[in-house]
């Protein structure tokens, strides 16, 4: 008589069934031996926890008025949020540049294109850098 998928999987029967893992033969049920990249793992996450807690100086939630406040107050955390707005809008609106070249506009509207979406570029750089920089003045003000 054969038995339904519910009544195999909790028979003894599967836990002697063998499988092959990315660390070789193991028992279904059991934790595969432990390899090299398992502690590299667990070595970089430790790493990512510790270079993340500098996102939250004054313990607490990230967001917490304290820790927006420490982090406005760091001249190297308002050169970052400066180097990020420049890469994200130019990640950005080259992105957007190329889509609409995908249209295959005609060569004089390609080159006015290019030039709009510089100068707004650029506009949205300067507005961003001055908004970063009035923050870090607030900020070291408190």
């Amino acid at each position: 008589m054969r038995k339904d998928r519910g009544a195999l999987l909790e028979s003894k029967a599967l836990v002697q069934l063998t499988t092959i893992g990315r660390s070789g033969r193991h028992l279904v049920g059991r934790e595969p031996p432990k390899d090299g990249r398992d502690y590299a793992a667990g070595g970089f996450e430790g790493l990512i926890d510790a270079l993340l807690g500098i996102f939250n100086p004054a313990g607490g939630h990230p967001i917490d008025w304290a820790n927006v406040v420490a982090r406005g107050q760091s001249m190297a955390f308002t050169v970052t949020y400066i180097l990020l707005l420049g890469a994200a809008l130019f990640h950005g609106l080259y992105g957007l540049r190329n889509i609409l070249f995908e249209l295959d506009p005609a060569p004089p509207l390609k080159k006015a294109l290019s030039w709009v979406l510089i100068l707004v570029g650029v506009g949205l750089f300067i507005f961003g850098t001055w908004a970063a920089w009035v923050g870090h003045q607030v900020a070291s003000l408190t």
